[in-house]
């Protein structure tokens, strides 16, 4: 008697949480989980460590074109690149394998020239 009370128990909990439309969770974004920024604008890289290519999340306001530099330890722009950006998150990926092994800091400026944000890399 004990084993039919436990079945159906189980059967209405489990019956009640598969018909509740509150459980059902919607994504929001496209971008993965660990490229996610919190604000209004920003950056945010996929690791500080890179071999071939450097994933960076950007997030704007509105549509526009972002420049993205790398610059050197030195301080020299040893690559740099305009890419169009849509409102909200954009992931883009930034080929480094024809640079030597370092540490650069990749800058990212909005149309107007504005620095939307920094941060450092460690190619390996």
């Amino acid at each position: 008697m004990n084993k039919k009370i436990v079945i159906i128990f189980i059967f209405l909990v489990l019956f009640a949480c598969s018909n509740t439309e509150e459980n059902i969770i919607e994504p929001k974004s496209l971008v993965p989980l660990e490229l996610g920024i919190s604000g209004s604008n920003g950056i945010k890289l996929e690791s500080n460590f890179a071999t071939t290519e450097v994933k960076i999340n950007v997030k704007l306001a509105s549509d526009e074109v972002v420049n993205i530099k790398m610059i050197d330890l030195l301080g020299r722009v040893v690559s740099s690149g305009e890419l169009k950006g849509n409102k909200g998150d954009n992931v883009f990926s930034i080929y480094t394998k024809a640079l030597p092994r370092s540490s650069y800091e990749i800058q990212v400026y909005n149309s107007n020239n504005q620095q939307i944000g920094r941060t450092l890399i460690n190619l390996l």
